[in-house]
């Protein structure tokens, strides 16, 4: 997934416009419950895949009964959440798990950083994204590829996230997709 842009789904407008993409993957979030299972199996009709993030979801729970749901009912194909219980259930699963981390300063860093060794997640997304100038601290303590996400506005912004090591950036802005 090497310098990926990976699209914020928020809307059906959104999806409409990520269906007429080139990019593999997009993160459904802010999409209600009840238009989930449609959206999904649109992403997944275009040969896509649908990861979902759970904490943004309007009317699903993020606990482990609401991963479980979402992973049987639906057949995402991956779970994002900043919970590290979400994320192993996801893990067992079978499903690409996806722990999301907000860095505010060094001793949120340092609590992340244990917490992925604990949890073992397929990738990390770092928020914000433009906090890259860690990342290659980070890649030095850890063995997981690392997503940036969040303030994204510019493509030069992108770029300075795949210089520091980033493999790939959610994007909600559909002007950069």
């Amino acid at each position: 997934m090497k310098d990926s842009i990976i699209p914020a789904i928020t809307s059906v407008k959104a999806l409409e416009q990520f269906l007429t993409t080139s990019h593999p993957i997009g993160i459904v979030m802010s999409i209600h419950a009840s238009m989930l299972g449609r959206v999904v199996e649109r992403i997944h009709e275009a040969g896509k895949k649908a990861w979902v993030h759970l904490d943004l979801l309007p009317g699903i729970s993020s606990d482990e009964y609401g991963v479980e749901y979402v992973i049987q009912h639906f057949a995402v194909d991956g779970i994002v959440s900043t919970k590290t219980s979400a994320v192993k259930i996801a893990k067992k699963k079978g499903v690409t798990a996806v722990y999301r981390v907000f860095l505010i300063d060094s001793a949120s860093l340092e609590k992340s950083i244990q917490r992925i060794h604990e949890v073992q997640p397929d990738y990390i997304e770092f928020l914000p994204a433009l906090a890259s100038k860690i990342v290659p601290v980070v890649a030095s303590r850890i063995d997981v590829p690392i997503i940036g996400g969040g303030l994204i506005q510019t493509q030069q912004d992108i770029d300075d996230c795949f210089q520091m090591g980033m493999v790939a950036v959610t994007v909600s802005k559909q002007n950069l997709w």
